[in-house]
């Protein structure tokens, strides 16, 4: 079990890149946990503690309009981060939607001191956050193009 914990270490922190020995370090002694499916991680308000980064399994967040209606805004999976975590974290912002496993998921908790003092002093670590940040910013873009485009395209259908 230690050799398959260590070998897991190893390629969860490999998603960060070529990481400060003090930085890597600091993030092997964090433990993982297994998350049960249809947990909702967080929901609508809540603040930020962590910065999860998802070793196996999905996490899917969505966001639920005033008319009820629930759009999928992306999905998190294997060496994927959350948008939403890192606006939380970084920006002091609270959740405005839901984030629920859709599977059983291992994930690993970088709490919020020891994630702003890595961002701050690892040039890897804070790339790997801010190209996250940045793909993850292009896809919610596509997205509402998509999902605006497709409003306008019904209002002149029905003309």
């Amino acid at each position: 079990m230690a050799a398959r914990q260590r070998g897991c270490l190893m390629t969860w922190l490999s998603v960060f890149g070529d990481l400060r020995h003090d930085t890597r370090a600091e993030l092997e002694v964090l433990q993982s946990r297994v998350v049960p499916r249809g947990v909702d991680l967080f929901s609508h308000g809540d603040r930020a503690h962590s910065f999860p980064v998802v070793l196996s399994g999905r996490i899917d967040v969505s966001l639920t309009g005033p008319s009820g209606r629930e759009i999928l805004l992306y999905s998190v999976e294997a060496g994927q981060s959350c948008i939403q975590t890192t606006l939380g974290l970084l920006g002091d912002e609270p959740y405005s939607g839901v984030a629920t496993t859709v599977a059983e998921t291992e994930v690993i908790r970088i709490p919020k001191p020891m994630f702003l003092r890595v961002m701050d002093s690892d040039p890897a670590f804070r790339g790997f956050v801010l190209r996250s940040f940045g793909q993850r910013m292009g896809d919610l873009t596509r997205l509402l193009g998509a999902v605006a485009c497709g409003r306008v395209d019904a209002r002149v259908a029905r003309g």
